[in-house]
């Protein structure tokens, strides 16, 4: 007889290994679901019980602190200079030239500041350039518990932080995790380190000149000195100083 024999046996076969493979591909879809399911609940849960833990305790460590120690190594870049204090033990002038310069709005808004929102679209329209309008909370959202740089996950877990942050934590401590823990400079973390390092004195003990240098420094840390400023940073003391006896609103009826 002529023709291809039977190929029954051949064909059971693949029919086997395929139903075998199915339950094993179904099997890791499920784990792998249930992983992303496991992370993302993670992700959501996380961030309160890191929150609530700073109602009491400084950070041990900061996810900028911990990035800034993992890209110094193999260069002698570990060593930072950083020293805690309480919020009461800052210069007042400090105090006031930080939040004049970087948030005048930190008492009233609830970590999002929309009108700086709208100002920074409307500057961009007009070919100003984009600039953030990130407020205080969301810095030291970014500086405690992420990292710097951009990317619109670490802008997602950020705008998350800050929620929790401004349910969670007074504004004061706010005030005092980012007076504590903002670089003012190469591995130079908060106010009492940045004074040391740049003038030689303690955090109480700064001037209003010097307290406008430093708050003045806080957009380029690695680029600005603010014990010898330059031009255009002296410009922004110049505009720093006379604000600092400057009511800053407190509630929305002061807005």
């Amino acid at each position: 007889m002529s023709g291809r024999p039977p190929r029954t046996r051949s064909r059971k076969r693949t029919r086997s290994k395929a139903r075998k493979r199915a339950p094993r591909t179904g099997k890791l879809r499920r784990i792998a679901i249930r992983a992303a399911l496991g992370l993302l609940l993670l992700a959501l849960a996380l961030p309160p019980l890191q929150v609530a833990s700073l109602r009491l305790f400084p950070p041990p460590l900061t996810g900028t602190r911990l990035q800034r120690a993992l890209g110094g190594l193999g260069d002698g870049g570990l060593h930072q200079a950083h020293d805690w204090r309480p919020l009461d033990e800052f210069s007042p002038d400090v105090v006031q030239a930080v939040l004049v310069a970087e948030d005048q709005r930190f008492w009233v808004h609830n970590g999002f500041d929309l009108r700086e929102v709208e100002a920074a679209v409307a500057d961009h329209r007009e070919g100003k350039g984009l600039r953030g309008a990130s407020t205080l909370s969301m810095q030291t959202a970014r500086t405690v518990f992420l990292w710097q740089g951009g990317g619109w996950l670490r802008k997602a877990l950020e705008a998350w932080y800050t929620l929790w942050m401004e349910w969670l934590l007074p504004k004061d401590r706010i005030l005092e995790l980012y007076l504590n823990e903002a670089e003012w400079g190469p591995l130079v973390f908060g106010v009492e380190a940045a004074a040391q390092h740049h003038f030689g004195v303690g955090a109480d003990e700064l001037t209003p000149q010097q307290a406008c240098a430093l708050a003045a420094t806080l957009p380029g840390p690695f680029t600005r000195d603010p014990a010898h400023p330059s031009r255009s940073m002296q410009h922004k003391i110049d505009w720093i100083e006379p604000q600092l006896s400057y009511p800053l609103p407190r509630s929305a009826a002061g807005d």
